[in-house]
């Protein structure tokens, strides 16, 4: 049939402009994830960063708060011990007069005037907020197990001191003029004063080491 002619498209399909835009569009699709990733990973090393720093000060304040407690603590004990050598089994003062004066002159404070002695103990009372924001955060999770394990244990010993400040508070109250009653108080300050020195030499410096081995890491 003539007048009829059946038309070709001869424009070729441009392979390497589709792919390099393909290209393009994958790296550009890359960079934003690395990008987003990067932000995320900075948010979280800041929230690290200000956790740690918060729970670190947290322990120096508590450092400072048992090394004043103890030696508030110590002096107390030692006048309660030498009074207790001083009465007999119904807690009355049995000793000479001049052992009297001297307890009375070294501890003018603590010996009212029927020779009673006033047994005022201070409470250790540790912080424990910044550990517990932590926990609620989910930050914590991030920590590694290492810290999150070391931190765990000096806020577990923290717990165990206070429970000593809540017996010595008990018997203290439950006291019945009995000098056997005297001495399990005095036993039990002791092992409270031994456990918060062990506490402030040994546990709290190996986890403040720790803590700045783990902001070197961050």
């Amino acid at each position: 049939m003539k007048g009829f002619k059946k038309l070709s498209s001869s424009k070729s399909i441009n392979w390497i402009d589709h792919i390099i835009g393909f290209i393009s569009v994958l790296l550009g699709v890359i960079m934003a994830l690395a990008l987003n990733n990067w932000n995320e990973n900075r948010k979280e090393n800041e929230l690290l960063n200000a956790a740690i720093l918060n729970i670190e000060n947290e322990i120096i304040k508590n450092v400072e708060k048992v090394d004043s407690t103890i030696l508030e603590n110590e002096r107390v004990y030692l006048a309660f011990r030498e009074y207790i050598g001083m009465v007999d089994e119904n807690m009355d003062v049995i000793a000479h007069e001049d052992t009297i004066l001297k307890f009375q002159q070294k501890y003018p404070d603590l010996l009212d005037e029927d020779l009673d002695i006033s047994l005022s103990f201070d409470l250790f009372q540790l912080s424990r907020v910044s550990w517990e924001t932590t926990q609620r955060t989910g930050i914590l999770s991030s920590f590694g197990f290492e810290i999150s394990y070391e931190l765990g244990l000096i806020y577990d010993f923290q717990t165990k001191l206070d429970r000593f400040d809540e017996d010595i508070v008990y018997e203290i109250q439950t006291f019945n003029d009995r000098r056997e009653k005297a001495v399990q108080l005095l036993r039990l300050i002791r092992i409270s004063l031994d456990f918060a020195k062990s506490l402030k030499e040994e546990g709290y410096p190996e986890c403040l080491e720790s803590i700045e081995r783990f902001k070197e890491k961050l």
